[in-house]
């Protein structure tokens, strides 16, 4: 049965189980016929049967590289852009250190770390950058294509689970620009590789917050600046709360 199945009638869930739909015109879940572990990589995790009536009657180890292969599929779908970044072709130097280490960090890293890579690109290597989507921004360095929710979710399964956390875990709201959490209770490492970087107790949409500095460059005379109502707007929040986020930014 399983091995006959599309795509489509497979999904892995946020708490890390496989589910399988016996009916592939039925838009429902389906039942649990694995889970993922962790793996050889953050990128590669494994897949493994549980015991289950489904499986009574087929052969297990088939089922099992069926079920790992659309594992790995899904990874590579939902981030394809992710893995487009360690293509060799049309990249060298500078641009393929920075793409790589952009990919290993799942899409994004602070700028600060990638400064003497950058240092050596010249508008060519910057144009490779930008086909590949990265997008080299004033205090982060990051992919925007990823802030898509089910690639978001995705990366925070992965995260989670290669570092030996229980799933699920803890993830914004599908599409929210900035959620309130507790920094003492929360990982600053966790938030910003799933592209909500964690500043003032507040997990921000990377894109979003990269708007915020990005403007607050722009309008800045002499130093100093005045916040608007539109960037706090931009990040969910309040002005006061706008000052503290780029206060904990430095």
């Amino acid at each position: 049965m399983i091995l006959n199945s599309q795509p489509k009638q497979l999904r892995l869930q946020d708490d890390g189980q496989i589910l399988w739909q016996a009916d592939a015109s039925n838009p429902l879940p389906g039942q649990p016929v694995a889970r993922v572990e962790k793996g050889e990589s953050q990128l590669r995790p494994r897949a493994v049967l549980i015991e289950t009536e489904i499986l009574q009657g087929q052969d297990k180890d088939a089922v099992a590289a069926f079920v790992q292969s659309w594992l790995e599929q899904h990874i590579a779908t939902v981030l394809e852009i992710l893995h487009g970044l360690t293509k060799e072709e049309g990249i060298d130097g500078s641009a393929k250190e920075i793409a790589q280490k952009v990919h290993d960090a799942l899409g994004i890293l602070p700028r600060q770390d990638l400064e003497a890579d950058i240092a050596g690109l010249d508008p060519e290597t910057r144009k490779v950058l930008r086909q590949r989507h990265v997008r080299l921004g004033p205090v982060l360095v990051f992919v925007p294509e990823l802030n898509k929710p089910v690639a978001v979710r995705l990366r925070a399964l992965l995260w989670w689970l290669w570092h030996d956390r229980p799933l699920p875990a803890p993830v914004p709201k599908d599409g929210a620009v900035s959620v309130v959490v507790d920094e003492a209770q929360s990982d600053p490492l966790y938030y910003r590789a799933i592209g909500y970087p964690l500043y003032a107790g507040r997990a921000i949409r990377v894109d979003m917050l990269d708007r915020v500095i990005s403007a607050v460059y722009d309008s800045a005379k002499d130093g100093s600046f005045k916040a608007t109502h539109a960037m706090a707007e931009w990040l969910g929040c309040s002005i006061p709360d706008l000052y503290k986020v780029l206060e904990a930014m430095g």
